[in-house]
């Protein structure tokens, strides 16, 4: 027998949507669902059951006592509250997120591999904004299909350099619990988990995989993960430092690399139109000071040394110009 879904009134559902976005806009900006579920008192497991449905936890349990979505919804709210109130009591706000060029390609990438599907090899280089815009596009992505849509990101370390490991991760970003099992029987709950949802798997920090590639651990995990695209079940983005594409590149893997090598983003750095963004952003305004900052940008470390700088500067001066910069900085 399927249980059959409580009616949610329109005002039910709109204030259910703009908490849900809030929520969601709140974990683009790093706050992880841990950190909500504590300081309001609920359950990780609550708030993403609520989040993926306007009509869970709907029953009225005794006449006169609010649901639990009633209780959700007023928790969220209110320290959504007291964190605009913390923002708020601040000198200077962290602007919000700029979409940058990278932003863009980045999204390209995505989209690329979620509709064809394939493997997507999305090259840049460290501190462009790679992970700000992964984080964007699961914000995008929620907002328009739901919290559950069916874009996974997980992120390799050098602690999950084996198969059985990247298996695990991945379907736990599906099932949102830890799983266990063979590599067998994890690459099946996959299958079952995916089938017909057109999902998009993005896979972090992918450069990893290169460091066992010698080893033929990380190709076993690439060619391995490529099986499921092959039965288009979603697609794979790897975000890397261009070292998966070298490696193959220079190694006897013809095969992968022919198929990687058609549906590679590469990006090549930042634009002086990115910085400009940053720099509005900020307030901070100048010739000198623009070209101080371009000279910034455009060594290791990209726009994020440029916003850590910016952020110190404020931090110690209250005033961003050369001068500041210059301060905390030196001459370049």
């Amino acid at each position: 027998m399927v249980e059959e879904k409580l009616s949610v009134d329109k005002g039910t559902l709109e204030r259910w949507s703009s908490i849900q976005n809030r929520l969601v806009d709140e974990l683009s900006r790093g706050i992880t669902m841990e950190r909500i579920a504590t300081e309001t008192g609920l359950m990780v497991r609550q708030i993403e059951v609520w989040a993926g449905d306007a009509s869970a936890f709907r029953e009225i349990r005794r006449p006169g006592e609010a649901s639990l979505a009633e209780r959700i919804e007023s928790q969220l709210e209110i320290r959504f509250a007291e964190l605009d109130a913390e923002r708020n009591a601040q000198d200077k706000q962290r602007p919000a997120r700029i979409e940058t060029s990278v932003t863009q390609q980045a999204f390209d990438a995505f989209n690329m591999a979620r509709t064809t599907p394939s493997i997507v090899d999305l090259t840049a280089p460290p501190g462009v904004g790679k992970s700000a815009a992964v984080e964007a596009y699961l914000a995008s992505c929620r907002k328009a299909e739901g919290f559950s849509c069916p874009v996974w990101v997980v992120e390799l370390s050098e602690f999950t350099l084996s198969a059985k490991c990247v298996l695990s991760l991945f379907l736990e970003q599906i099932k949102r619990a830890s799983q266990f099992g063979s590599e067998h029987e994890l690459a099946r709950q996959i299958e079952d988990s995916t089938a017909g949802k057109g999902g998009l798997l993005i896979v972090e920090e992918a450069q990893h995989l290169a460091d066992t590639m010698n080893a033929n651990n990380g190709l076993r995990i690439i060619n391995g993960l490529r099986r499921f695209v092959d039965k288009g079940l979603f697609g794979i983005v790897f975000v890397n430092n261009g070292e998966i594409y070298r490696r193959l590149q220079n190694g006897k893997h013809a095969q992968l690399f022919s198929r990687m090598e058609a549906w590679r983003v590469k990006i090549d750095g930042v634009t002086d139109d990115d910085v400009d963004k940053i720099m509005l952003s900020w307030g901070v305004s100048g010739k000198a000071a623009r070209e101080y900052c371009l000279k910034i940008a455009g060594g290791r470390g990209a726009l994020r040394s440029l916003v850590s700088l910016f952020q110190r500067t404020y931090q110690e001066f209250g005033l961003i110009d050369l001068d500041t910069m210059k301060s905390v900085r030196g001459s370049i």
